[in-house]
């Protein structure tokens, strides 16, 4: 996880002296952060809460701390460099408080929001005041239960993914995020305010375990749209992420011939701070060269990519939401050899307008990798691959492993 973006936004804060981030856990979905923090005493004082917020309010979710510790000084070692060893041996994980009020949640939206915590976490149901962090949440663990309340909880439906997220961090009790649902809905009718913009480009979907992540890459609407499907069928065997475009227009500046490696190269970094160690890739249609530009630059940064898979052509019919960046960028692509293997999933059924039986679809990819090319045909064409019933036999080749495949 690139921590120093964090510590240089928490030492933007009027109130604080040094930050200094550690990334407490093993693996990647028990990995949670923790800052430590020397006030400046001269500006008056701070709440853990507000310096999280602060965090919250200018980077992704993933990079907000699960805990801030307010500390008078920080060990040092002999060289007079921060002892993070000894730092983080000061910040035991977080347990459950034995003696927190033991009131269940109210039948209800309480409820529900319990419910969904303990799969998230995988304990029992929580009591109303207990501490979402505090029960052994994280970074990725919120953003993943924020998720999952918009999308199963009609109370939350009216909310923004950062508006919801932003209600966790502030009252991160079942009992609290209740009331921040009821008070949302009420004043739901007399605001017509606009959503806040997404900003970040990965988005927890699914499962959970120690990984490999799956990453989906978005298609040419910049959405994740077309993949709803394949979510389903995907399951939660594994932790499960989309790349989806941000709010607002992809890098303005930036020459069509450049946008795909520029693109991949912030997602890239996106994934490294998420702290994935190791990752499978997936791209359909026009994301296919964001998902191998991507898959490039997570390998040149140490993260081990799995597998890489294409679905179909990227040389199609465009679908009407494309984005006409995307579109040209990908029509200009015209890539470095890609070190690596590809599994390309090819539809048996041809699209009008589109390449027929006899133009190989993989045979751009065959000339790029200097890997292994590994063709699968799969039923359905372009579009119909990923809905149902064609969906399900997709799904199995990706989750086969490479010698089920051949």
């Amino acid at each position: 996880i690139e921590l120093g973006e964090i510590e240089a936004v928490l030492g933007e804060h009027p109130m604080v002296g040094t930050a200094v981030v550690l990334a407490a856990g093993d693996s990647a979905f028990e990995r949670a952060l923790v800052a430590f923090v020397i006030p400046r005493r001269e500006s008056g004082s701070v709440e853990a809460g507000e310096l999280v917020g602060w965090v919250a309010d200018r980077l992704p979710a993933h990079m907000v701390p699960a805990r801030v510790r307010l500390v008078d000084s920080l060990p040092l070692t002999p060289n007079g460099k921060v002892d993070r060893k000894k730092l983080l041996a000061s910040a035991p994980a977080p347990t459950a408080s034995r003696d927190e009020p033991s009131e269940p949640p109210h039948p209800g939206v309480e409820r529900r929001i319990a419910d969904l915590w303990a799969e998230t976490l995988g304990a029992e149901p929580p009591s109303r005041e207990a501490g979402f962090f505090d029960a052994g949440g994280d970074s990725l663990l919120a953003a993943r239960f924020v998720g999952r309340i918009r999308e199963l909880v009609p109370e939350a439906a009216h909310l923004t993914f950062d508006t919801l997220l932003r209600a966790l961090l502030d009252t991160p009790t079942v009992a609290g995020l209740a009331r921040s649902l009821r008070s949302g809905a009420e004043a739901a009718p007399a605001t017509e305010a606009a959503p806040a913009a997404r900003t970040s480009a990965l988005i927890p979907l699914a499962g959970s375990g120690a990984g490999p992540v799956r990453l989906l890459v978005y298609d040419g609407s910049g959405t994740l749209t077309p993949y709803d499907a394949l979510i389903t069928e995907l399951g939660t065997d594994a932790p499960l992420f989309g790349i989806a475009v941000p709010d607002g227009d992809p890098c303005p500046d930036l020459a069509a011939p450049d946008l795909v490696e520029e693109l991949a190269g912030g997602y890239a970094r996106e994934v490294r701070a998420a702290g994935f160690d190791a990752v499978e890739i997936i791209g359909h249609g026009l994301g296919g060269p964001v998902a191998l530009e991507l898959a490039r630059a997570l390998s040149e940064a140490d993260v081990t990519v799995r597998r890489l898979t294409l679905v179909s052509g990227h040389r199609m019919p465009s679908p009407p939401a494309v984005l006409a960046r995307i579109r040209d960028a990908v029509a200009q692509y015209d890539p470095l050899p890609y070190a690596g293997d590809i599994t390309f999933l090819r539809p048996v059924e041809p699209v009008p307008g589109a390449p027929g039986p006899t133009d190989d679809t993989s045979a751009f990819w065959r000339g790029t990798c200097l890997g292994d090319v590994t063709v699968v045909d799969v039923p359905g064409d372009h579009f119909s691959c990923l809905r149902r019933p064609h969906v399900t036999r997709l799904a199995d080749a990706l989750t086969a492993r490479p010698a089920e495949r051949r």
